[in-house]
């Protein structure tokens, strides 16, 4: 993975096909020789974050919370899990321009914008959004207003290998959830009232190419699909889902 302390495996002398070809799958290599991040990959950063850091984040939330307030709560969370990236020694850049990865920025009315986590060594990037569930703010593109536009911008083949959506989830329904694939349906019910909310409100943006493809314009039942992943301890959690074709399918 990306960072300054790589420690993989190590040649015997001269390096041989079989030590290239396990240098090759300890790095996850693709077929360009590219390293990829896995979305198995971001469960294990996911879960070491929230409960390495769990008094932490949930300390914070209590704090914002008593107050009326939600502010911070994204940030909690991102630190975490770029403390976990850095215990694995990968030092993702944050705040990395979107034209100097030569993204797009999807946000109406906005020019340019900035990535959370960007692995520029894999051409792989994470968008973070701090997902109350529910929905607390009464405006339903409240998240899926933001989140559709960083899976666009994530969505970018030519000059990606690989991205995930993050949303750190906390709230009432996620105390309530008994397992990882409910908090997944949790949230993905969610995306789906809130987009069928906004697009009764006369935004079609929310019937999109996007909304179809994470298929939020249909509830979920079910196992969490390949292509997302959710973490939960106690009352915070996470799901991730991925915006890197390759990742979509039932082999990941």
């Amino acid at each position: 993975m990306a960072g300054k302390a790589l420690s993989g495996p190590k040649p015997d002398g001269q390096p041989t096909l079989a030590f290239l070809l396990k240098l090759a799958a300890y790095y996850r290599l693709g077929d360009d020789g590219c390293c990829r991040m896995r979305i198995s990959d971001v469960r294990t950063r996911l879960h070491g974050a929230l409960f390495n850091d769990y008094d932490l984040i949930q300390a914070h939330i209590e704090h914002v919370s008593a107050s009326g307030r939600s502010g911070g709560i994204e940030a909690v969370f991102s630190k975490a899990l770029t403390r976990e990236f850095n215990r694995r020694g990968e030092y993702p850049s944050a705040e990395t321009r979107l034209s100097d990865a030569g993204l797009q920025n999807f946000y109406e009315g906005r020019s340019d914008g900035r990535l959370d986590a960007y692995f520029a060594d894999q051409l792989g990037a994470l968008e973070y959004k701090a997902v109350r569930l529910p929905r607390k703010m009464s405006d339903p593109r409240f998240y899926v207003g933001q989140l559709l536009p960083d899976y666009q911008r994530l969505n970018n083949s030519e000059h990606m290998r690989w991205g995930f959506l993050v949303a750190f989830c906390y709230g009432p329904l996620v105390a309530d959830c008994s397992s990882e694939a409910a908090l997944y349906a949790a949230f993905h019910n969610q995306m789906f009232v809130d987009c069928k909310l906004a697009y009764q409100a006369g935004h079609d943006y929310f019937t999109s190419d996007p909304v179809q493809d994470l298929e939020w314009d249909q509830p979920w039942a079910g196992p969490q699909p390949s292509w997302a992943i959710a973490v939960l301890n106690n009352d915070i959690g996470a799901v991730a889902i991925s915006a890197y074709a390759e990742d979509w399918s039932p082999t990941v």
